[in-house]
């Protein structure tokens, strides 16, 4: 009888804590990694007695929100919707609640943010949000449909450069918006393809020799598919772009072609508008030659001439 009664007690005394646990992360997984630095993590907040909460991101932190104000209910109830930049590699997460001043729980996540040439770390899985059974937590608010992807989405094209159907929240011409293995939202098909649709003059087929990445449809390996700081929505500056794989164009000194001929920091006088760059001499997609020269231009002496006319 006195083990029943324990076990009893012990089984209530864990409802009660869970009943009262200030604190549900609905959004993201722990130990889930993301792609994009733009991301939100959704919660609720169910313990009444929690007055305020704090969010913290690796070393930074947030003031004291106030999650008591009529506004704030009015607007989230008890959800809280923060938006974060989250770096590259770990990030740790916290939500704190507080009762005034008194702390009186904390829930902590980690994710990884990894980049486009970074290994993926071993033993996590990739985090997608849309799923029928996650958007189930937003729909009593949010519609969820193509005219809304942007309300959430909007960091994506904050960028100066934005392309096309992300701009104008076309986003139905890459992304299916039907279930595909218990997601929402994926790819229709292969970027390369997809990529291909509207610019059909970077099939492969119209160049003889390719570069790596364009050859095996890795798009995204040097363009942001929705915004960039830099023009044809390049990841980097085009010479910094290129040295990610190039590595030995990162030695301090390195020169290349001739030792004094510039490389950068100059303009581009077969280009007008444009600085001198890798670009400049070498397609990034593919020619007729094996170094890429444009043009059509296949030996040394010839892409020399289309600048040094004499």
């Amino acid at each position: 009888m006195k083990k029943t009664f324990f076990f009893l007690f012990f089984f209530i005394s864990l409802l009660i804590i869970k009943k009262l646990e200030a604190i549900t992360i609905i959004t993201p997984e722990d130990g889930s990694y993301v792609s994009s630095s733009f991301f939100y993590v959704v919660g609720r907040v169910q313990n009444p007695s929690a007055t305020h909460i704090v969010v913290t991101v690796n070393d930074l932190k947030s003031p004291l929100i106030y999650i008591k104000d009529p506004e704030y209910i009015s607007q989230f109830k008890d959800f809280f919707i923060i938006d974060l930049e989250l770096e590259q590699g770990e990030n740790l997460i916290g939500i704190k609640a507080f009762k005034d001043n008194v702390q009186i729980e904390e829930k902590k996540i980690k994710v990884n943010k990894v980049g486009k040439y970074e290994e993926l770390p071993k033993g996590k899985k990739r985090y997608f949000f849309h799923s029928p059974v996650k958007e189930e937590s937003c729909t009593d608010c949010h519609k969820i449909d193509k005219e809304s992807c942007l309300e959430c989405h909007k960091g994506i094209i904050s960028r100066k450069y934005v392309h096309g159907p992300a701009g104008s929240g076309d986003c139905d011409v890459c992304h299916s918006f039907s279930e595909v293995n218990g997601y929402k939202y994926s790819l229709k098909e292969d970027i390369e393809n997809i990529c291909f649709e509207c610019h059909s003059d970077m099939k492969k087929d119209n160049f003889k020799y390719l570069h790596g990445p364009f050859a095996v449809g890795n798009c995204n390996l040097c363009h942001n598919v929705h915004s960039s700081d830099y023009p044809q929505q390049l990841l980097f500056s085009v010479n910094e772009l290129c040295k990610t794989c190039h590595t030995e164009f990162k030695e301090k000194g390195k020169v290349h072609v001739l030792p004094k001929h510039p490389l950068e920091n100059r303009k581009d006088p077969s280009r007008p508008g444009k600085d001198l760059s890798c670009a400049s001499c070498h397609n990034p997609h593919g020619q007729e030659g094996n170094l890429f020269f444009p043009q059509g231009k296949k030996s040394r002496m010839e892409i020399c001439g289309i600048c040094h006319k004499k």
